[in-house]
């Protein structure tokens, strides 16, 4: 149920965004995220559930030559003797790129994140909070169109007294519209 409501409200943001950038002659990029995250804190179990996998959804938005709005779906999870930790992460922010170069533009990014965060194991932990996030990449722009690049993230929130954040790192692929 929680994946549905997450991908109802992300596709309505989405779609939101998305209307605004083509009225306004805007410029964006939508990219798939496939990499590893290394969660802060193992959430006090005493296993190793530190290492993730990870998938997301990368959008940003906005007028050319400006900050970008950013809108962002991360969902990771780990796996340790029986114990599983999934974490989802709702990030708004905004999202700068640098294209003094047509091929390869590197980019910041900041701003907030609602984390969801469940644990199943003997101390089971199911919970919401809101956090911060920080980005910085690359993306080589193959033509017009298409992207392919290099993603490194920090994220930050506090869940029963656990960080639930962590650094991420991957590579992502998607269109520049």
């Amino acid at each position: 149920m929680n994946r549905l409501i997450f991908g109802l409200f992300f596709g309505l943001l989405a779609i939101m965004y998305c209307s605004s950038a083509v009225a306004e002659d805007a410029t964006g990029n939508l990219n798939y995220f496939f990499g590893k995250k290394k969660v802060s804190d193992n959430m006090g179990t005493g296993s190793d559930l530190d290492d993730h996998n990870e998938i997301g959804i990368i959008l940003d938005i906005g007028p050319q030559n400006y900050v970008n709005w950013a809108i962002d779906y991360f969902e990771s999870d780990g796996d340790d003797s029986g114990d599983t930790l999934e974490i989802k992460e709702i990030c708004l922010g905004m999202r700068k790129y640098f294209e003094n170069d047509p091929v390869m533009i590197p980019f910041l990014g900041a701003g907030a994140a609602y984390f969801s965060a469940d644990l199943k194991s003997a101390k089971p932990i199911s919970d919401k909070e809101i956090g911060i996030w920080f980005s910085g990449g690359i993306v080589f722009r193959l033509n017009r169109q298409f992207n392919l690049g290099v993603l490194l993230r920090w994220s930050y929130a506090d869940i029963d007294g656990y960080n639930v954040g962590g650094l991420h790192g991957g590579i992502m692929a998607g269109l520049h519209f």
